[in-house]
Parts: C-alpha cells; sequence; structure tokens
C-alpha cells in the first residue's frame, strides 16, 4: 500500500489506439470464423446435392455456380437448394463485413503511423 503512495509512481495509462486495435482485429477475427461455419454448412449441403460436393476452398460465386446446374426434382433436394442459395447470400454478406474491416483496420494503422510519424 505504501508504493501507491509513493511519488515516482509511475501512472499506466491505456493507448486508446491499441484498444481500438484490438477491436478491430477482434471484429475481423470473428467475421472469419463466421465465414468458416458458413462455408462448412454450404459444403454440408452440397455433399448432398452434388456427387462429390465442391472443393476445399470456394468463394460465393463459385458456389452460385456449381447450385445453378442442380435442379432437384424431390422436396428435400429442392428445400437443400434453396438453403444453400440462403447460405451462398449469407456467405456474400460475410465477405463485404471482412473487406470493410480489413480497410478499416488498414486505414486506422495507417492513419497511426501517420500520427506516430508527425510526432
Amino acid at each position: 500500500m505504501v508504493a501507491l503512495r509513493s511519488p515516482t509512481l509511475v501512472q499506466v495509462q491505456v493507448d486508446a489506439d491499441l484498444v481500438v486495435m484490438g477491436m478491430l482485429v477482434g471484429r475481423r477475427d470473428e467475421l472469419g470464423r463466421a465465414r468458416t461455419q458458413t462455408v462448412n454448412r454450404l459444403h454440408r449441403l452440397l455433399l448432398e446435392l452434388l456427387p462429390g460436393g465442391a472443393k476445399q476452398f470456394l468463394s460465393a460465386a463459385q458456389a452460385r455456380a456449381l447450385v445453378a446446374t442442380v435442379k432437384p426434382r424431390d422436396i428435400v433436394g429442392k428445400t437443400r437448394r434453396r438453403l444453400a442459395v440462403e447460405l451462398i447470400g449469407e456467405l456474400q454478406g460475410i465477405d463485404r463485413r471482412i473487406k470493410a474491416a480489413e480497410k478499416n483496420l488498414t486505414h486506422h494503422t495507417c492513419s497511426n503511423a501517420r500520427s506516430d510519424a508527425t510526432r
């Protein structure tokens, strides 16, 4: 307790820029996990719709092209296809948010570097 009253005590301050960067990196990581989960669910549906399924690294455009080739006739297949199309839409939205998060993080990092250089 005596150390708290010491005049030479160094006070620690929170660096707001580091807090913001941590928040932005955390958001980007969350979006990456959401993308992985969405792609995994889409792969599961594509395995049931297409013989052999789809390749491991799949973009939304590639998935849309694959689903366009499938014309199921039964209610189960039609439902799988509809769910796959919904997941592709979700994947596109997640990809847009990841791109925006990357841009935001890059912008914050660059503006931080410029402000540090002028100090």
